[in-house]
């Protein structure tokens, strides 16, 4: 499965790069408030632990990035060049939010924990 999909990423036309380097920052931000709307409504559910935070921030990024994943899959498989651009673009932002979130929680949320 993963062989198919490195060819289709190598023949990919310049049509496709383009749509995916301009989408790129616009996707990226339009992830992240997705992220801080979804961290805000499940703020609202009492959680009665210590690491509260922890939990809250790992939750929301898993969700994000698993649908925002999703959806770059769906995009990927699509033939229109613009939507193929789109989901490397959606694909490209999930991976920022699962390496921002997760490293919030290890780096920073471990050391404020008393």
């Amino acid at each position: 499965m993963l062989v198919p999909l490195a060819s289709r990423i190598r023949g990919s036309s310049p049509e496709v790069w383009r749509t995916a380097t301009w989408a790129a920052p616009l996707v990226v931000q339009g992830v992240f408030a997705a992220a801080l709307g979804i961290g805000w409504l499940l703020a609202r559910f009492p959680i009665n632990t210590d690491a509260r935070i922890s939990l809250l921030v790992v939750v929301t990024t898993t969700i994000t990035t698993d649908a925002s994943l999703v959806l770059a899959a769906r995009l990927l498989c699509a033939e229109s060049p613009r939507r193929h651009g789109l989901g490397f673009a959606l694909g490209g932002a999930a991976v920022a939010v699962a390496a921002v979130g997760l490293s919030f929680v290890l780096a920073f949320l471990t050391v404020l924990r008393p």
